[in-house]
């Protein structure tokens, strides 16, 4: 649904004329535009000035919104990652296809497609440069926007890692902040849990274990209100990584995790085990190489911006060439 439709529909509901809705804030030949989709773009100024009228807030707005878009963008998001293991999935024509409907549609949600897409793609398949651009335009917008609402705060939530330092560093109040009052609002609590999560993941597989120490003191803090039955899994967690930033700094043998990796196979079971402790022993051997690249064997994404933020610093590419044929946009 365009925002035209659900203006229309907000507005009959409030029993607003289309004169009533539009003086002062723009023409009735524009709001009949709006509201008929042949004006595709509606500045954020318009927008809250109608919300304002119908005394709405831009929360309840966007709420509402992502209700009526939800199941088809969750639909469309299952299909595209269903098609990614198959022998016919081209990645870079996805990429190209999401960028295309984004240029014409300006929504945010076809890069963030790209994403998920490069997230279940093998490191082979998908040239990672072509990120640059999903990470750049997704963190103007945000920079843009007074406020979020529950689709930026879960980009937030899934994708820290896309953001620069100097972005998380200026916005991180303001994120848990939102995130907590979302949590309120729509009992949307895993938010913020996942955000400090990834969070403190990426800044563990940076070594940037000071960081990580501190976000991971905030994931035990989120919590700390809860009743612990209630959140086995997310504790488990917060307690792992608060391992894993030990077992970097030195702080702990690897003889003392088995009983907490005994209770993480009994809740999470043996192949998720397996898993985390792989990470935790790897972390913990003195003979890898530096911090910066102790542990980046998760996904692909991760990968990718680690590499272009060195690179960045650098001053050179430290990205895989592009190989065949594929045009570049």
């Amino acid at each position: 649904m365009y925002d035209g439709e659900l203006i229309k529909k907000l507005r009959v509901n409030k029993k607003l004329t289309q004169s009533q809705l539009a003086e002062g804030i723009c023409s009735k030949t524009s709001l009949v535009g709006i509201e008929t989709n042949s004006v595709k773009k509606m500045s954020f100024v318009t927008l809250r000035s109608f919300l304002e009228r119908m005394n709405m807030t831009l929360a309840e707005y966007e709420w509402m919104r992502n209700q009526l878009d939800e199941p088809i963008k969750l639909k469309k998001k299952r299909r595209m990652l269903d098609r990614v293991q198959e022998d016919s999935f081209d990645p870079y024509k996805e990429i190209s296809n999401n960028r295309r409907h984004f240029k014409k549609t300006e929504d945010l949600y076809y890069l963030v497609l790209n994403l998920h897409m490069v997230e279940k793609t093998e490191v082979s398949e998908t040239e990672f440069e072509f990120l640059r651009y999903e990470c750049r335009i997704i963190e103007e917008y945000l920079m843009q926007i007074p406020d979020y609402g529950q689709f930026e705060l879960s980009i937030l939530a899934d994708f820290p890692w896309i953001f620069s330092d100097r972005f998380i560093e200026n916005n991180y109040l303001k994120i848990k902040k939102r995130m907590r009052r979302l949590a309120q609002l729509n009992n949307h609590e895993q938010y913020l849990f996942t955000f400090l999560m990834n969070l403190t993941s990426f800044y563990i597989e940076n070594g940037r274990l000071k960081k990580a120490r501190s976000v991971n003191e905030d994931m035990k803090r989120s919590l700390a209100h809860k009743e612990r039955s209630t959140v086995i899994y997310e504790t488990l967690m917060a307690d792992y990584y608060q391992r894993l930033i030990s077992a970097a700094l030195g702080e702990e043998k690897t003889k003392d995790y088995q009983e907490f990796f005994t209770v993480l196979e009994y809740m999470l079971g043996k192949n998720q085990r397996r898993s985390l402790e792989k990470k935790l022993l790897a972390i913990a051997e003195p003979s890898n190489l530096d911090h910066q690249f102790r542990i980046c064997i998760t996904s692909p994404l991760f990968q990718t911006v680690c590499l272009y933020r060195m690179a960045g610093k650098s001053g050179r590419s430290l990205l895989p060439q592009h190989h065949g044929n594929q045009k570049r946009e």
